[in-house]
């Protein structure tokens, strides 16, 4: 039996509960430590040998200690002094059309454009994200993920992704519809988070684009599976 983390992180992780292999069977308790640094742990290989026929039942009791440490990459950087960003990731990156496709359920994805969306990047008081265009045989969209900022004191604006709950509940979704070919997101005011999406192409009309967040359509475990791959890629870098 094996346990997979969305993360690592620099503790050592125990997950315990119980397992019953089919109604009626009795029920074995299982403890599975995840060692700090690594994704996955397991029982050993003779624990609780179970007919791959059955349809097991498992309860996770708990987790100790619950990981509270967040992870973090840095995705991005502005110029202060050229006005330019630079995008550490690539958007031709296997890794990252994989990661959307397990993520999102995508059958081939490309990535027409990776991009910053954010109304100051010169001030660490805007909202910014990290915005992903994607194209998947009929599906085009495009999905937002919240970057936090900093100056590094020599002319950079730094922006980084991470996988706390803020950042998981500000991510977004836009799919086009009808005749719009691109959507992005659309803020509710200036500098502040993106609460709609738009159509960018002139003439076309918003409710074109359909908007999901995490509470609508857009859930937490996709978020959080395509930030680790992300994190994991910039930290690789």
């Amino acid at each position: 039996m094996r346990a997979t983390l969305a993360f690592t992180y620099s503790q050592t992780v125990s997950i315990n509960g119980s397992i019953t292999p089919e109604p009626g069977a009795s029920t074995d308790v299982y403890s599975i430590t995840v060692p700090a640094g690594s994704l996955t742990g397991q029982t050993d290989d003779t624990w609780s040998l179970i007919d791959p026929n059955a349809t097991p039942s498992i309860t996770v009791s708990n987790v100790i200690p619950c990981p509270t440490e967040y992870a973090e990459g840095i995705a991005a950087s502005y110029s202060l002094s050229n006005h330019t960003y630079t995008i550490d990731l690539s958007p031709n990156d296997q890794n990252i059309k994989n990661a959307l496709a397990e993520s999102f359920s995508l059958e081939d994805p490309t990535i027409d454009s990776i991009k910053i969306n954010d109304d100051d990047p010169a001030t660490v008081d805007s909202v910014a994200y990290l915005v992903f265009y994607v194209t998947d045989e009929n599906r085009i969209f495009s999905t937002g993920l919240n970057l936090d900022k900093e100056n590094d004191g020599n002319d950079h604006i730094l922006y980084s992704l991470n996988n706390s709950t803020v950042s998981v509940a500000r991510a977004w979704e836009c799919k086009t519809q009808t005749s719009c070919s691109e959507c992005d997101g659309k803020r509710n005011w200036f500098l502040g988070a993106v609460k709609g999406c738009k159509c960018i192409e002139a003439g076309e009309a918003n409710n074109d684009c359909k908007f999901n967040t995490s509470g609508s359509g857009f859930p937490w475990g996709p978020v959080l599976g395509l930030l680790g791959v992300l994190i994991s890629i910039l930290h690789s870098l």
